[in-house]
């Protein structure tokens, strides 16, 4: 089974369901501003959490994103990859690729990613998961859980545009 929740300043697990108002996370830009999940209500949001910059897989997903940019912004979309490598990290991985998608870095694990998932083994921080699956999340312009996914790195871009 497949569940989402958001653990709260308190630590209490909050369990994510379509039609969920998205939880307002914090994190960092690769310009070393603070950005958030609320930050793009009005618009329509695409969240992908990664394990790790400049990795075959991590790599393959974000240069599809970039070649889709341009298809997201006519619909209205934010695209935002998230992960726990710092804003250098990111900054050197967009410079190495030339990628056009907007990485956020949530580097302590107090952020977007620490959204957690919970598979039969129970709930377990995304940003720790292992492999090549990706995690998915889509924020509707009214800022509620349009749609939440495991997803594979490879074509993810492709089946959402």
């Amino acid at each position: 089974s497949l569940a989402w929740g958001f653990r709260n300043p308190q630590g209490r697990l909050n369990m994510l369901e379509q039609g969920d108002a998205a939880p307002n996370a914090p994190y960092a830009t690769v310009d070393g501003s603070k950005a958030s999940i609320a930050g793009h209500k009005g618009r329509k949001l695409v969240l992908y959490f990664y394990p790790k910059d400049d990795t075959t897989g991590c790599t393959r997903e974000a240069q599809d994103f970039t070649a889709l940019a341009g298809e997201f912004a006519k619909a209205g979309a934010d695209l935002v990859g998230i992960s726990k490598d710092s804003v250098k990290s990111h900054a050197k991985f967009i410079g190495k690729y030339d990628l056009k998608v907007a990485l956020g870095s949530d580097e302590r694990g107090a952020g977007p990613i620490n959204l957690h998932v919970r598979r039969d083994a129970g709930f377990k921080p995304i940003g720790r998961h292992a492999g090549t699956a990706a995690i998915l999340c889509i924020v509707t312009a009214t800022h509620r859980v349009s749609e939440h996914r495991n997803a594979r790195c490879f074509g993810q871009a492709n089946r959402l545009s």
